[in-house]
């Protein structure tokens, strides 16, 4: 019970601390919007040293996994390519598909060093290739699987779904966190 008061006292505190409920308004106006931004800003450089850190192990992991993935890839000959999700190439043989993949997971692999760089240099331009490829990539695929639930190739799923957001918001909170390396005595939200 102790525990419960004091989760409850610590978000009333945050609650109290980051929003003024008379700002915020049911209705858009501008400073509701610039309250609700400045909110979510204000977060973010709070956590500053725990998105960073975060992201950086983040970054190492994926640097090790698509190393792996790009060594299985070009080794392992006889092992079946297979992906996150199931999918069917129809008119593609496996030899080309393998070589496709092969190109694909050294490029990740390049992307995945700059982003682990930029972040351990504090380089912001070292991360914008991993941004960009895997906000295009994310995208994509979710078009995708927009289609093929719609076209009735797949199921609705909330794993699915889930599993598209979190790189999402990943992706969001690294493009702040570049933001922050890019000028450290910028304020992020001046408003």
């Amino acid at each position: 019970m102790d525990e419960f008061r004091m989760l409850q006292e610590a978000w009333n505190e945050i609650l109290q601390r980051y929003l003024s409920l008379e700002v915020f308004s049911i209705w858009h106006t501008r400073n509701a919007e610039q309250r609700r931004e400045y909110v979510v800003q204000r977060l973010i450089k709070d956590w500053f040293p725990w998105f960073y850190w975060f992201f950086l192990i983040y970054s190492f992991l994926g640097l090790l996994h698509q190393l792996m993935q790009f060594l299985r890839a070009q080794l392992i000959k006889s092992r079946p390519l297979t992906m996150w999700r199931v999918r069917v190439f129809r008119g593609i043989r496996d030899s080309v598909i393998r070589k496709m993949r092969i190109c694909g997971s050294f490029f990740m692999l390049l992307c995945w060093f700059l982003l682990f760089l930029g972040l351990l240099l504090n380089k912001p331009k070292c991360m914008r290739p991993w941004i960009s490829i895997s906000s295009l990539v994310l995208t994509l695929d979710f078009v995708l699987w927009t289609l093929e639930i719609m076209f009735g190739y797949d199921q609705f799923n909330w794993q699915c779904l889930i599993s598209f957001a979190l790189p999402f918001i990943c992706q969001i909170l690294l493009g702040n966190i570049g933001k922050l390396l890019e000028d450290p005595n910028h304020k992020l939200f001046d408003k």
